[in-house]
């Protein structure tokens, strides 16, 4: 007899009126969060950072940056 692998819970993160998933810690999302406990922070934070892959991109990153605008501090090539 075969066994049924766990399946992960979906998180999500709501910005405006959109959900979009996203991934949490092993440990799920912790109130009272403590360094090196596996949770991510319940909270209300400003996104700083965005990791992605370029070919996964979709609807979620294309929102951001659909907002940039021009700054003199960027750089290109």
């Amino acid at each position: 007899m075969g066994t049924k692998k766990a399946e992960k819970p979906h998180h999500f993160i709501k910005i405006g009126d959109d959900k979009y998933r996203c991934s949490v810690g092993y440990s799920g999302v912790i109130a009272d969060k403590k360094e090196g406990d596996g949770g991510t922070p319940l909270g209300s934070f400003r996104i700083r950072q965005i990791y992605y892959r370029p070919v996964r991109r979709g609807k979620f990153l294309d929102h951001f940056f659909s907002k940039l605008r021009y700054k003199f501090s960027f750089s290109y090539c």
